[in-house]
């Protein structure tokens, strides 16, 4: 992974990172099973909670 990449999923520009991604950052910090599936489950752009509704403007 470049610089230039990390330093887009660390300021939030990179918003899907692929799943070798996740991978890595799991090796790198030593995740054990549970610890990589929460990870993932973070990372997937599928099962994040989608926002609230705006109220509607008066």
């Amino acid at each position: 992974m470049s610089a230039d990449h990390y330093i887009r999923l660390e300021q939030g520009r990179d918003r899907h990172p692929s799943d070798q991604i996740v991978a890595a950052f799991a090796r790198v910090f030593s995740l054990d099973d549970d610890g990589t599936a929460q990870l993932r489950e973070l990372a997937s752009p599928a099962l994040r909670r989608t926002r609230a509704p705006r109220r509607p403007e008066r």
